[in-house]
């Protein structure tokens, strides 16, 4: 097992931490290219607080492996060329977000964010959703844990001012807030998502 484990730590995690950094600035310079007509303010780079943001979303590409994750340091990155991207401070409380919150707070976010998009993602008729028990529906979800931890999760981005509600789903789908993300996410909510996609 000594051997085993020495060779993990020596050999395959240094690999996988570089080919995923690589991989990711690979991927980060063909989305800039792509988005050139999004009027990225390139001169922007070369600033200290760039760097800062550089720095800290790289470091989060090489301790993480999600993909949400992934994408969200990516989208920081360009975001933060817009003109109309957050101020420094905003942006450093947004990358500590993205480092803090799990996987599944993201992929609740996304939900209340965009509920149509996340459906047709996930193969599943919209209108079963608002008709149906969500409890029923849920499964269908891919959220992988169970329904208690999806609602603890829920509660606890209500509790730090992302979204509307807390643990009550029902309540949620019965104003059908998830049709409309301005009644599903908090201002700061619809912010900090908008900041972490593309």
């Amino acid at each position: 097992i000594g051997g085993s484990l020495s060779s993990l730590f020596n050999d395959y995690m240094p690999n996988v931490k570089q080919e995923r950094l690589k991989i990711f600035l690979s991927e980060l310079k063909i989305q800039v290219k792509n988005l050139e007509e999004k009027s990225l303010n390139i001169d922007k780079i070369q600033t200290p607080e760039y760097a800062y943001i550089f720095e800290k979303c790289f470091r989060g590409v090489s301790e993480n492996y999600q993909t949400e994750r992934l994408d969200a340091y990516r989208a920081i990155l360009i975001n933060s060329l817009i003109e109309s991207a957050p101020s420094d401070d905003k942006a450093d409380l947004f990358i500590s977000y993205v480092n803090n919150l799990s996987i599944i707070h993201i992929r609740v976010l996304s939900l209340f964010n965009n509920f149509p998009q996340y459906c047709r993602k996930n193969n599943l008729e919209i209108n079963n959703i608002i008709q149906n028990e969500f409890t029923i529906i849920y499964p269908k979800l891919n959220f992988k844990v169970d329904f208690d931890i999806f609602c603890s999760t829920c509660e606890q981005l209500f509790l730090q001012g992302l979204t509307t509600h807390g643990s009550n789903i029902k309540k949620l789908i019965r104003t059908e807030c998830l049709n409309d993300r301005e009644k599903a996410l908090t201002k700061l909510g619809i912010e900090f998502v908008d900041f972490i996609t593309l």
